[in-house]
Order: structure tokens, then C-alpha cells, then sequence
């Protein structure tokens, strides 16, 4: 059985067209797991409004 994980990028900014710096840590461990097969996705919470 695979499991499908997911990795979320927390809200970093209050209004949605402020600047931010995108921690590269999450594509690091994203791009090392999807190398290892598992199933990643990962959710930019920056890039939703609401």
C-alpha cells in the first residue's frame, strides 16, 4: 500500500499581494521524498486568498 503525503506552506502574509520569502526547505524535502517514490503534494497556502 502507498500513502500519498502532503506538505503545507503555512499562511506567512495577512493580505494576499504582500512579499514574502518562500522557505526552500519544503522543495528540499519535497523533491527528496518524490526521489525516494513516495507520493508527494504540496499546498502553497500563500497563493490562496481567504
Amino acid at each position: 500500500m502507498k500513502y500519498n503525503y502532503l506538505i503545507i506552506m503555512p499562511r506567512l502574509i495577512s493580505n494576499f499581494n504582500e512579499g514574502y520569502n518562500f522557505p526552500i526547505g519544503i522543495c528540499y524535502i519535497s523533491a527528496v521524498m518524490k526521489q525516494g517514490g513516495f507520493n508527494v503534494f504540496t499546498v502553497n497556502l500563500n497563493h490562496v486568498e481567504g
